[in-house]
């Protein structure tokens, strides 16, 4: 879809691309153009020092000559911001992206250049109340606590009494019962997310998905061992890393967009206490583990526990089906 303004000072041309991506054609006439350069060059005029000259008499013409990319560089630095920004006025679009400005062609007299951003999309959501959960009744079996505590042992060439004995079974199945709550977490964050994603329609924006797949990427290949690869192995291993992490990058993009519009539309936020409690808690079990990184990002953590928010919202007006009763051995 093209359209185009009609503003003295400005043509602009849109166009719609794929995946929420827009394209700005901006045309900024003469009389903008030609208002800028006249009062940078005065400013020059003035202030200029130019060997051969005394400060204020050196020639126009000179002057153009001797800062003429200063000047090129100064004029697209105001004239761009300025007039992008009253482009997505006037259009009435937000980026959720910076806009990319290329095919810049500046004279003294016009300015015409190329901006590509990429929109909020709109979501369709499906339902997102009355979701199901399948769980069944698991626990931890004392074959496993038994096995776990034996490979222990082996690992750690532990001898022990009986009461010790019994100390380290207490506190295996405690770790094998924490781990199972979070794997029966992850199990119904996993089926949530995918009727959610099944039932909501949106356009997923192209570049979040890329700047998504290139953080996940980056921290699975960080992780593999790659002692005696060689960097055409290397290149190789990444580009299969990449390939396979696509679908998983897409889906996190669409799932952030499905519950920041879950959110929107039942009114859930993160205090600013929430956000500070939050912040000490993560401050207080770094400095314990002795972990030194970066203050964290109050705009991040509080849409993260927005998140959270919305999840327990989800989840509590979820039906519950359960499955038929069966023992579990858990992975070690």
């Amino acid at each position: 879809m093209l359209s185009a303004s009609h503003n003295i000072l400005m043509k602009i041309e849109l166009k719609e691309l794929k995946d929420c991506g827009r394209e700005l054609k901006i045309e900024v006439e003469k009389e903008k153009v030609e208002k800028e350069f006249s009062a940078l060059y005065s400013h020059l005029e003035k202030t200029a020092r130019i060997p051969g000259f005394r400060p204020g008499k050196a020639p126009l013409s000179i002057i153009k000559t001797h800062f003429r990319e200063e000047a090129r560089e100064e004029v697209l630095g105001k004239l761009i911001p300025a007039t992008l920004k009253e482009a997505l006025e006037e259009k009435n679009l937000a980026s959720i992206i910076e806009p990319a400005v290329s095919e810049i062609d500046l004279q003294e007299d016009n300015l015409k250049y190329t901006a590509y951003l990429e929109v909020m999309p709109e979501v369709k959501l499906g339902a997102y109340t009355g979701l199901i959960i399948r769980k069944e009744k698991r626990k931890i079996e004392e074959k496993e606590v038994e096995e776990t505590l034996a490979k222990t042992k082996k690992s750690l060439l532990v001898e022990e009494t009986s009461i010790e004995r019994e100390r380290q079974k207490k506190e295996v199945r405690k770790n094998l019962e924490l781990k199972l709550v979070w794997e029966e977490m992850r199990e119904e964050e996993e089926q949530l997310l995918s009727q959610l994603e099944k039932d909501s329609q949106l356009q997923v924006p192209a570049t979040l998905v890329q700047r998504r797949l290139s953080e996940i990427a980056s921290a699975h290949f960080s992780r593999l061992e790659l002692t005696g690869k060689n960097n055409e192995e290397k290149e190789q291993i990444a580009k299969d890393l990449i390939e396979k992490l696509k679908p998983q990058a897409y889906r996190d993009i669409k799932t952030l967009f499905i519950l920041k519009e879950i959110a929107e539309k039942e009114k859930i936020e993160a205090t600013e206490e929430e956000v500070s409690e939050r912040i000490k808690q993560i401050t207080r079990l770094r400095r314990e583990a002795k972990i030194e990184r970066e203050p964290e990002n109050n705009g991040e953590i509080k849409e993260q526990l927005k998140q959270e928010k919305v999840f327990e919202f989800i989840k509590k007006r979820a039906r519950i089906i359960w499955k038929p009763e069966k023992k579990i051995v858990l992975a070690i």
